[in-house]
């Protein structure tokens, strides 16, 4: 009877496992489908769809912006303008990009180990410190960036910019394609290209539920970037970027700050946040930059439409990703 008894506590006992193992799996698979279906959701299959007939045209617009450059480069030889070679520099600045990045961690990861509340525990807590290190970074660098653009590039243009001061976009196409290009610009153009890229990376690696609209956003930024340098739009791509990397410090601020800081101070950067992104995203985008500086300017482009038409369509969908973020945050 003993054994008996044994026996039953026994397989009792083995039962118990299998079910835990059984719940276990379930639960894994659950995890599973969720993820699947955070990648189908409806918005996520939205920006997909959109990103698609860029990605389908982006062989042919090569094809077309590759002639172009060489007409350029046939018609004035002696201009010194933006060269293919250029991108080369990108061997250097996307290191330094990810570089910058891990050492902002490895300062920071210390101070966000100590101040993060202890709800926050085990692989929650540790990527809640490296989203909070890479805001730091992200915030640093738009700061720094934005500065080096406007003191060294916007400020020794041959005349007065619109929205932070009292020209106009047309002047950014007076002599188009050979307008000023001053070299401070390929740094300018080339690191910001470099950061989106690195960004894009590390979404491939850690994706997240917010894969495609993040993979839309990243398309259009690489493409309109490159797109931009090598047609020689520089000086008024400098601009596009000042004005819309104004938001992209305080998104940082908040990120970073917003369990750490009091209360108080975090909700005062939300609402420059959501001023600066209204202004700035909303409305500069939208009615100066698409409508003025993009579908107001195509008398400058006679023979140049493809490129042109283009980029505008990308900056379009950016608009609409600009106004999906605002209800976001």
């Amino acid at each position: 009877m003993i054994e008996d008894d044994e026996l039953n506590k026994i397989k009792m006992k083995t039962e118990s496992l299998k079910g835990h193992k059984i719940d276990k799996k379930g639960a894994k698979n659950m995890t599973r489908m969720q993820q699947i279906m955070n990648f189908l959701d409806s918005t996520q299959m939205f920006f997909l769809l959109i990103s698609i007939p860029f990605i389908i045209l982006t062989p042919f617009i090569i094809k077309n912006v590759l002639e172009i450059v060489e007409d350029t480069h046939k018609n004035r030889p002696d201009y010194e303008g933006p060269k293919w070679a250029d991108f080369l520099l990108l061997f250097i600045t996307l290191p330094a990009i990810a570089i910058g990045k891990y050492l902002t961690y490895r300062s920071f990861v210390g101070f966000y180990d100590r101040n993060l509340p202890q709800k926050y525990q085990g692989k929650i807590r540790q990527v809640k410190i490296e989203k909070a290190c890479e805001n730091i970074f992200k915030a640093g660098y738009f700061i720094a960036i934005s500065l080096y653009g406007y003191f060294a590039v916007i400020r020794l243009l041959p005349f007065d910019s619109p929205v932070i001061g009292n020209g106009s976009w047309h002047n950014y196409f007076i002599d188009y394609p050979y307008a000023p290009f001053i070299e401070a610009t390929k740094y300018y153009c080339l690191l910001n290209l470099s950061y989106h890229t690195e960004s894009a990376i590390q979404m491939i690696i850690r994706p997240g539920n917010d894969f495609f609209e993040m993979f839309c956003h990243h398309t259009m930024t690489f493409l309109i970037i490159s797109g931009a340098y090598i047609c020689n739009y520089n000086n008024i791509a400098v601009l596009f970027m000042l004005i819309i990397d104004n938001a992209d410090i305080f998104v940082g601020l908040v990120r970073a700050g917003i369990d750490v800081l009091p209360e108080k101070l975090s909700f005062s950067i939300y609402i420059v946040l959501m001023i600066s992104w209204a202004y700035t995203r909303l409305y500069v985008f939208v009615f100066e930059m698409l409508w003025i500086a993009c579908f107001s300017t195509f008398k400058y482009f006679s023979g140049r439409l493809t490129p042109h038409i283009f980029m505008s369509c990308m900056l379009s969908v950016l608009a609409i990703l600009n106004y999906y973020w605002f209800f976001l945050l």
